[in-house]
């Protein structure tokens, strides 16, 4: 009320109208706020705070070319402020500009390289371009600068993980829960660097806490399904999964680790049927044919057996030492249909 009254005793006012926008944006009526930096531009074009107020505003709504457009008027005016950089950073992180994204980090550095938050989102958009690397180099700045920076502790955790350095993953990963407990896709990635530790107790353990947290969370049944199978716990992969699929209809994987899982309890008929379904989900998918094989072969349905092996490799199969050694399959060895597979994955080799 007073800023209103302000505003009619003096309606010229850019100061008054920023002032405004900035009251309307706290108790969340976005359209009125940004209505009153507009009008605070009109009366002030050169003001930079306003561009730059009324970018954060825009963007947080999601219109993030508005908000590009805002943050560069403001670096018109004001061209070394390493806020503004930022926020423009983030607004062209959002539209998928990565080379832009580096070259803004890159200048904001310039300015002032004592930044963790941009050494962070050089980072972050080192890791969605693929450039593993950089990405790791960048998140260490980040900690180097700002020790207790849970989201660099928790990317650099993922990308560690992506090259393959499991343990210095952990440990990172358990830093960011330690400084932000509870966050599900640390502890999913923390679950999956255990499993690649060979733990796949631990990792079931963390997938359970992640459903405590959230109870609908088909990935996290998938993966602890995995865990519990990779522990020789069936029935209670068989009901991981069948949770997961039932969360997400058209989870192909998980039809065919059920099937996997159903096939280790002699439970063939379901294991066909789930393994059936896999493939009719993602029918280019080679490794779901061998499942079905396998299925079919312990329902002693030799044909359609040899049929789903010849899409396999038809489809890409051809490691020749996984059908070898395959123990569902053993009974097919020397069997003339069996062995003509091993002169077309030859062949497809060859091709490739």
């Amino acid at each position: 009320h007073e800023m209103k009254a302000a505003l009619d005793a003096a309606p010229d006012s850019a100061m008054i109208q920023r002032s405004l926008a900035q009251c309307y944006k706290r108790f969340g009526d976005l359209e009125k706020a940004r209505y009153h930096y507009e009008k605070s531009l009109e009366l002030l074009p050169g003001d930079s705070d306003s561009h730059n107020e009324l970018g954060l505003l825009l963007a947080n709504g999601g219109r993030y070319e508005e908000a590009v457009s805002h943050y560069q008027a403001a670096l018109q005016i004001t061209p070394e402020n390493p806020l503004i950089l930022l926020n423009l950073a983030y607004a062209t992180i959002a539209l998928g500009d990565f080379p832009g994204v580096v070259k803004i980090c890159k200048k904001n550095l310039e300015i002032r390289y004592y930044q963790p938050e941009v050494h962070y989102q050089l980072g972050m958009t080192y890791s969605r371009q693929g450039k593993l690397h950089e990405a790791v180099s960048a998140f260490r700045t980040a900690i180097r600068y700002k020790q207790d920076y849970w989201q660099a502790h928790q990317d650099l955790g993922a990308v560690l993980a992506m090259q393959g350095e499991f343990e210095e993953a952990v440990s990172h990963l358990r830093k960011a829960l330690e400084l932000k407990p509870g966050r599900l896709d640390t502890l999913m990635n923390l679950a999956y660097a255990k499993m690649a530790l060979g733990d796949p107790k631990e990792s079931a353990e963390i997938y359970r806490k992640v459903l405590e947290l959230k109870q609908d969370y088909p990935e996290a049944y998938y993966r602890l399904g995995t865990a519990y199978a990779i522990q020789g716990k069936y029935p209670e992969a068989v009901s991981a999964f069948r949770t997961a699929i039932r969360l997400q209809a058209g989870y192909w994987q998980a039809y065919n680790d059920l099937a996997d899982a159903l096939l280790s309890l002699s439970h063939f008929d379901e294991a066909l049927e789930a393994a059936t379904k896999a493939t009719v989900l993602m029918p280019s998918h080679p490794m779901l044919y061998l499942t079905l094989a396998e299925c079919y072969a312990e329902k002693n349905k030799d044909k359609q057996a040899i049929k789903a092996l010849e899409a396999a490799v038809q489809k890409g199969f051809s490691d020749a030492g996984v059908l070898r050694e395959d123990p569902h399959l053993k009974r097919f060895q020397g069997h003339p249909e069996f062995e003509k597979l091993f002169d077309l994955i030859g062949i497809s080799q060859k091709k490739s």
